[in-house]
């Protein structure tokens, strides 16, 4: 038992007796937190003791076990001992050195994910599989990746410790590391890929920070980087505070619109918004004062007008500020339609329905009215054909259903959900 601070006190641990019952004491008076376990899933119920309590009756209903034999290999089947396997509700298990190991999840659709420690030559790429009952098996396959190295020097050319530096993959982050105290750094990379190799000391939210700390700013890049370049040196120099951008928003008919949401996120640290000055009378909105660093550049609409139901947001613009106008363009999307059905037949009502490539992530997401209608707003230039799934968690189990080979635009879309015992 813990108290409502989260400390174990006064009771020891019990087991439950052949027909489930159990038996503790405590102290009182006293707010405890009392958890259940069986096979590692885990339940917990408030407990209030007070002076005049002589016994509390404290019920739990764990759901059935569903074990999974997980296997961890490399691109080419060979096993990877040291790995580790985890879900989406924290179980962790340590992979054995045949690559298997049996884990313990609650009855339910989840994401069973893999990792494995980095040696001195070589990384993993971590990656994870969605299961659903009544599968017992689950292969998860990780890519190998090399490895970058090099020194970090400050504008006066000595090594600069604790600095930060990301490997950036067509435009996107791909892996990061801070320095130790001789400015030295590792990172994975993709074999076989260039990579541009840059500082990424993130510059902090402008109300914290003094003319003292934007001088200590520092940027610096190397283009052109593989997997296996070893004694890099990443020369840096004074970041500059005085960058503008100008951000023009259009219609899918090339119309200048104004009123938009325009938000400015550094690359490095996405927890606060650069802020936006306002538009001017040509519906341009001008920031000014931004720091020499890699943004992300979002645009979206405040509320949308039936106009604009089917309009989707422009892609997210990686920009670094040099005076540049940026335009983003909204796209016209295409709705896909039709009705998700429950094993009985009846229609399935408020129910989540989402559309993505076939065996990939999600592209639209909506729900079913009380008819079990639905739409889903795609983009027409993503490939397609598209999977729409829909489904609800019941009674710990995940009710679901899906339909392969749905086009953009496509109308009388049934799908059925099977029920999971």
């Amino acid at each position: 038992m813990q108290d409502s601070s989260g400390h174990y006190r006064d009771a020891s641990r019990v087991s439950t007796a052949p027909d489930g019952s159990y038996l503790l004491e405590a102290a009182r008076p006293a707010e405890l937190i009392l958890e259940v376990s069986f096979a590692e899933i885990t339940r917990s119920k408030s407990i209030t003791l007070t002076e005049s309590t002589d016994s509390v009756l404290a019920d739990f209903a764990l759901p059935e076990p569903w074990y999974v034999l997980v296997s961890v290999t490399d691109e080419i089947g060979n096993p990877i001992p040291g790995s580790e396997v985890k879900t989406d509700l924290w179980t962790r298990r340590a992979v054995g050195h045949d690559g298997l190991v049996q884990i313990c999840v609650e009855r339910s659709r989840q994401w069973i994910y893999a990792d494995a420690p980095a040696s001195e030559d070589h990384g993993w790429l971590s990656n994870g599989v969605l299961i659903q009952p009544p599968e017992s098996q689950a292969r998860i396959t990780l890519r190998k990746l090399g490895v970058v190295s090099g020194t970090l020097l400050a504008p006066d050319g000595q090594p600069l410790a604790l600095g930060r530096v990301c490997l950036d993959l067509d435009g996107d982050q791909f892996s990061g590391a801070v320095t130790d105290s001789l400015g030295r750094f590792r990172v994975l990379a993709e074999i076989g890929r260039s990579h541009t190799l840059r500082t990424a000391n993130a510059p902090e939210e402008p109300k914290f920070q003094d003319a003292d700390e934007r001088a200590r700013s520092v940027i610096g890049r190397l283009d052109d980087v593989h997997a296996g370049d070893d004694g890099l040196t990443l020369r840096t120099r004074w970041m500059s505070w005085d960058r503008t951008l100008r951000v023009r928003v259009l219609s899918p008919e090339g119309e200048i619109l104004s009123g938009m949401c325009v938000g400015l996120f550094p690359e490095t640290n996405g927890c606060y918004d650069m802020g936006r000055e306002e538009e001017g009378p040509d519906g341009v909105v001008r920031f000014s004062g931004l720091p020499e660093t890699s943004f992300r550049l979002w645009v979206g609409a405040r509320d949308k007008d039936a106009s604009q139901a089917d309009w989707l947001e422009p892609e997210l613009e990686h920009v670094i500020p040099d005076g540049q106008e940026v335009q983003m363009k909204f796209r016209k999307g295409r709705w896909i339609q039709g009705r998700v059905f429950l094993t009985d037949g009846e229609p399935a009502k408020c129910v989540g329905v989402w559309a993505g490539e076939t065996g990939h992530g999600r592209d639209g997401f909506s729900q079913t009215d009380s008819d079990g209608n639905f739409r889903v707003l795609v983009d027409p230039l993503r490939p397609s054909p598209y999977r729409v799934s829909a489904g609800f968690e019941l009674n710990g189990l995940w009710q679901s259903g899906f339909l392969d080979g749905v086009e953009p635009g496509q109308e009388g879309v049934r799908i059925h959900i099977e029920r999971s015992e």
